[in-house]
C-alpha cells in the first residue's frame, strides 16, 4: 500500500479497546463503525460503499452483484481526479478573474467612448447653430452691401448731375459766388462718396472674414463627423468583444462540470465498469470533443497540452484506447500531435481553428 494511504489504513477495529480504539478512529478519519468485520472511511457515508478489512473495497449493487478494487489502485485514481479537479478549478477562476478585469476595462473604455461620443454630439449641435447664425449674418451683410452699392451708384450720379451743372455755370458766365457753392458742394459729394466707398471696403473685408470662418468650421465639423464615426465602430468593436469573452467564459464553465463529473474518484470496479459501458453506448469522440474544445477555450492551446499530457494530467489516468482517441482528436484540432510543436504554435491560429470547429 502506498505512502498516501498509510495513515488512514483500514485496520480491525475489534482489536484496540476503550481510548486505544477513540484515537486510532480519529486517526483513520472514521465517522461510522460497525464493530466486527466492516467499516465505512470519513466523508463516505453511502451503505453501498463497504470497507472490507482486507484492504478491499465491496461494492454491492443492489443486493444483485459485487465486484471489488484493490484499495491502493482506488486511492491514487482518487487523488489523480481530485489533482486535477483542483488544477482546473484554479485555472478556471484565474480565467476567470482576468475575465472579469478585462470586461471591467471594456466597461470603462465603453463609458469613455460614450461620453466622447456625447461631447462630440453636443459639439456638433453648437457648431451647426454657428453655422446658422452665421448664414444668417451672412444675408444681412449682403443686403448691407447692396444698399451701399446702390448709395454708391446714387452719390456718383448726384457728382456726374453736378459736375454738369458746374460746366453749365461756366458757359453762361455765373458769378463767383455761385461757383464757389457749387465747389464747396461738390467737394461735400466727393468727401461723402469717400465715406461710402470706405464703409463697402469694410463690409467686402468683413464679408470675406466671415467667409473664412465658416470655412474653417466646415472643416472642423468633417473632422467631428469622422470622430463620431471612429467612436461608434470602436463601440461596437468593443461590444462583439465582450459577447465573444463571455460566450468563451460560458462555455469553460461547462467544460470544467463535464470534466468535474467525469473525473469523479471510482469506488470499485462494478461502477467502473457501469461508467464504461455508459460511455462507451454515449460514444468517447463528444465527451473528448468537448472536453478538448473546453480546455482550449479556457486555457489556450500550450497549457491545455501541458495539461493533458503532463504526468498527472487527464489523459494518464484514461485507457489506452481513449487515450489514442483523445490524442487523435487533439492532432486533428491543433494540427499537431507534439508537445514542442504545440508551444510553438500562435495562439490565434489555435482559436482561429477553434472557431471553424464549433457551431
Amino acid at each position: 500500500m502506498s505512502a498516501a494511504l498509510k495513515d488512514k489504513e483500514l485496520v480491525p477495529l475489534d482489536t484496540p479497546s476503550g481510548k486505544d480504539l477513540e484515537q486510532l478512529l480519529q486517526q483513520v478519519g472514521i465517522e461510522r463503525l460497525k464493530r466486527g468485520k466492516f467499516l465505512f472511511r470519513r466523508g463516505d457515508t453511502d451503505p453501498g460503499n463497504i470497507y472490507l478489512l482486507s484492504g478491499e473495497v465491496s461494492l454491492l449493487l443492489d443486493k444483485a452483484g459485487a465486484g471489488a478494487m484493490d484499495l491502493e489502485t482506488l486511492g491514487k485514481q482518487r487523488n489523480e481526479a481530485e489533482a486535477r479537479a483542483r488544477m482546473l478549478e484554479r485555472r478556471l477562476l484565474k480565467n476567470h478573474q482576468e475575465h472579469e478585469q478585462a470586461q471591467k476595462a471594456l466597461s470603462a473604455e465603453i463609458e469613455s467612448l460614450k461620453r466622447t461620443l456625447k461631447d462630440h454630439k453636443d459639439e456638433w449641435a453648437a457648431a451647426e447653430e454657428i453655422r446658422r447664425d452665421a448664414m444668417v449674418m451672412q444675408k444681412e451683410l449682403l443686403k448691407e452691401l447692396e444698399s451701399l452699392e446702390s448709395a454708391h451708384e446714387t452719390v456718383k450720379a448726384e457728382l456726374r448731375e453736378a459736375l454738369a451743372k458746374l460746366d453749365r455755370r461756366f458757359e453762361t458766365g455765373a458769378d463767383a459766388a455761385e461757383r464757389e457753392a457749387m465747389r464747396q458742394e461738390l467737394d461735400s459729394l466727393r468727401l461723402s462718396l469717400d465715406e461710402r466707398h470706405l464703409e463697402l471696403e469694410l463690409a467686402l473685408t468683413e464679408q470675406r472674414s466671415l467667409e473664412d470662418a465658416l470655412e474653417d468650421r466646415d472643416s472642423h465639423l468633417e473632422l467631428v463627423r469622422r470622430e463620431l464615426e471612429q467612436s461608434r465602430a470602436e463601440l461596437e468593436e468593443l461590444t462583439a468583444r465582450c459577447r465573444k469573452a463571455e460566450d468563451g467564459r460560458i462555455r469553460a464553465e461547462a467544460t470544467l462540470g463535464q470534466l468535474r463529473n467525469q473525473a469523479e474518484p471510482a469506488q470499485g470496479s462494478g461502477r467502473v465498469d457501469g461508467s464504461a459501458k455508459a460511455m462507451r453506448r454515449a460514444g468517447v469522440r463528444p465527451v473528448l470533443l468537448g472536453l478538448l474544445l473546453g480546455m482550449l477555450v479556457g486555457f489556450g492551446a500550450p497549457e491545455a497540452w501541458m495539461a493533458l499530457h503532463a504526468k498527472d494530467g487527464i489523459l494518464s489516468g484514461l485507457s489506452g484506447g481513449v487515450r489514442q482517441k483523445a490524442a487523435d482528436l487533439w492532432t486533428r484540432i491543433t494540427g499537431d500531435a507534439g508537445e514542442e510543436g504545440m508551444v510553438q504554435k500562435n495562439a490565434a491560429r489555435g482559436r482561429h481553428s477553434l472557431t471553424r470547429i464549433l457551431p
